[in-house]
């Protein structure tokens, strides 16, 4: 006997996916009016509206009309009681999983069924004041994001609102990073802190949401329109090759993306993505 969750669900896969033929008048309006209309919608109304059927669940999705509403919880934070909230952060290395847990972070050891954590921790690593927000593993570092006083800053004289969106370590000097100005750029700390070694520009003016390497010269990027994936040589200004992983109207970013030298997987809003280097 079928529960009530797989009924629903199975009513929802018979739903048309393309416009209603038939329905309310406000659905027969032309795209346009509909994504003007729907601007003026707040987070809970757009998160019910999609409720009502596949068609306007996609239609809902589109960019357009959740732009203004990230861009007001940007820097809002996770609060409560009025006050902002770090989330801890983990990253997994081998048998280890390593978390952040207030202004530490915590290295815990896998038991060998590798389906449970021992109760005391490997390791505890301090040096915040603050919380611990991020980190990554490089090798046998650390690289911790938190809370505190500034030290130094890299670059100068960006334009407003050049973000960065992603950071990749190469070793303790060495580190590349994207963001909003479509550059990518390799900063040497032992060289200058002010001025980049080499920067890439995003032909089409895309905002860079994550980059990876091959820890040599291959670098790839995640761009935000229609979840194009660009590969770059290091040693050159332009662009190998470029692979777009939508072909939809309603445009999805690279969130994430990792590779090796046979695959290389790119999260984007809808799904992941899974490009075969052998067999292109």
């Amino acid at each position: 006997m079928a529960t009530a969750a797989e009924e629903k669900a199975a009513a929802a896969a018979r739903e048309p996916a393309c416009r209603p033929a038939a329905g309310p008048a406000l659905l027969r309006l032309p795209e346009e009016l509909l994504l003007l209309i729907f601007s003026y919608l707040d987070m809970q109304a757009l998160g019910r509206l999609a409720q009502v059927c596949r068609w306007l669940r996609r239609f809902t999705s589109c960019d357009l009309l959740w732009r203004r509403i990230a861009r007001a919880s940007l820097n809002s934070g996770f609060t409560r009681l009025g006050t902002d909230l770090q989330m801890p952060w983990m990253q997994l290395e081998g048998d280890s999983l390593y978390i952040s847990q207030a202004n530490f972070i915590l290295a815990y050891q896998f038991r060998p069924d590798g389906a449970s954590l021992n109760r005391r921790p490997l390791g505890v690593f301090v040096g915040h004041d603050e919380d611990v927000c991020h980190f990554v593993l490089a090798n046998s570092h650390i690289i911790s994001a938190g809370g505190g006083q500034l030290m130094t800053h890299l670059g100068s004289d960006f334009p407003p609102g050049a973000g960065v969106l992603d950071v990749m370590y190469e070793s303790p000097s060495t580190l590349l990073s994207c963001g909003y100005d479509t550059y990518v750029r390799y900063w040497d700390l032992r060289a200058s802190a002010r001025k980049c070694v080499m920067e890439w520009e995003e032909p089409h003016d895309s905002t860079l949401y994550c980059l990876q390497t091959d820890g040599n010269h291959l670098l790839a990027t995640g761009s935000s329109y229609y979840g194009v994936v660009r590969l770059w040589d290091r040693r050159q200004r332009a662009c190998l090759h470029a692979f777009p992983l939508t072909s939809t109207p309603l445009s999805s970013p690279v969130y994430c993306l990792r590779f090796t030298t046979r695959h290389l997987y790119a999260a984007l809003s809808y799904n992941l993505h899974v490009l075969d280097f052998q067999n292109p």
